[in-house]
């Protein structure tokens, strides 16, 4: 054969192996350029398809300053809300991401936009035409009224609290019935974090401070007031709190399941068990 020849011929053979090394090369590219912290992961389908997989996971916000329920920490939220979500989700191999995103009252707008999925929450007229609420309740919360312990008033009836000044937080609601006899009889002052609501109590600006009896004392420790504010005797009313699931998320097709689980996490005890735990912990941060 010619030199001329075999030079033809191999040019020929490096053409034809083109297509093969460029196919490669375009696979270990895309290999390449896969993170494992991406939301999608890639699978292979046959040889050489890739198909995009979800990563299940779930949204949480909660109030930042309502332990043990929940409490803003590090950027995260923690306690009992994110506790029970994580449990009742566990076999459906959901990732909970417990977000702190502000104050109360930004959490609820963000459950009502989709930007996160579930919050632990009372049920209200007002909140009920936006979100989806489980049946089944995951605590009660007996709430007390804290006052200044230099400024103590006898408390019987919510008529003991007429011509009153008051303390809220953004977002707050004491649930429906007594939300609407605190706007309609006394004057309400409203602010954006619990140190700054109990601070006021302690200085004598405001009357009194309608809180979770629980949630109350672990504050006034946390805050060191416990010298100068106190719950009264007698509770103003037993609300409950229900997961509270937005509109704009796929998480309504578990409304059930959701029930389903709290009643076990009832009757097992294992609220109970949570609920004591979380306050043991919080109380513990203030030691």
């Amino acid at each position: 054969m010619s030199i001329r020849r075999r030079f033809l011929n191999a040019i020929l053979c490096v053409l034809s192996a083109l297509p093969f090394a460029l196919a490669e090369s375009t696979q270990i590219s895309l290999e390449e350029n896969v993170s494992d912290s991406d939301k999608t992961v890639f699978a292979k389908t046959g040889d050489a398809e890739l198909r995009p997989t979800e990563t299940k996971e779930i949204v949480l916000c909660g109030h930042p300053d309502y332990p043990p329920v929940s409490w803003a920490e590090e950027g995260k939220i923690v306690g009992l809300a994110p506790a029970i979500v994580k449990q009742i989700f566990q076999h459906l191999d959901y990732k909970v991401d417990a977000k702190a995103v502000g104050n109360w009252k930004r959490c609820l707008r963000e459950l009502e936009l989709g930007r996160v999925d579930l919050a632990v929450a009372y049920r209200t007229q007002e909140r009920e035409n936006l979100f989806d609420f489980s049946h089944e309740a995951v605590i009660d919360d007996p709430m007390a009224i804290f006052v200044n312990r230099n400024h103590a008033f006898p408390f019987e009836s919510w008529s003991d609290l007429l011509g009153k000044t008051t303390g809220l937080m953004l977002g707050d609601s004491v649930g429906n019935s007594f939300d609407n006899f605190l706007a309609d009889n006394l004057v309400i002052e409203r602010v954006s974090k619990a140190s700054q609501n109990f601070g006021k109590l302690g200085r004598g600006h405001i009357d009194f401070i309608p809180y979770g009896l629980h949630a109350g004392n672990l504050l006034i420790q946390q805050f060191g007031l416990s010298d100068r504010i106190v719950a009264l005797p007698n509770l103003a009313i037993t609300n409950q709190y229900y997961l509270a699931v937005s509109r704009k998320s796929d998480l309504n097709q578990y409304l059930d399941l959701i029930d389903a689980e709290l009643q076990k996490m009832h009757k097992s005890g294992d609220v109970k068990r949570l609920t004591d735990r979380y306050i043991q912990i919080y109380s513990a941060k203030n030691l």
